[in-house]
């Protein structure tokens, strides 16, 4: 995967941090709103040159990184853009929110 979580921990006195990998990842289509895209190696966010939107998901289990008592001082996301449209592309504009949901990846039921 080509994106990461980087957590800053403070566990007691000592700290630490701790680097999280996706446990899973989809896509959101607008266009096909029954399929995640989840067997695919990557996931894909934005506009498409058909003005729809895609909506990347990555679901992290910080639990198993982090040890108990900790306390996260810092966190941050590194993503790398690895393809581009062929078609060109239409700028979009990102962010980052809670997914309050359970989801599954592909066709598969949520999880």
């Amino acid at each position: 995967m080509l994106s990461t979580l980087s957590l800053a921990l403070v566990p007691g006195a000592e700290a630490g941090t701790a680097f999280l990998g996706p446990v899973a990842d989809a896509t959101l289509i607008e266009a096909s709103p029954t399929n995640s895209l989840g067997g695919a190696v990557f996931f894909n966010a934005g506009t498409t040159q058909n003005y729809t939107r895609n909506r990347g998901l990555l679901r992290f289990d910080p639990g198993a990184a982090i040890p108990p008592g900790a306390t996260i001082t810092r966190a941050s996301l590194n993503l790398n853009l690895t393809r581009r449209p062929r078609d060109g592309f239409h700028q979009s504009v990102m962010g980052l929110f809670r997914m309050l949901r359970p989801w599954g990846e592909g066709t598969t039921p949520p999880k």
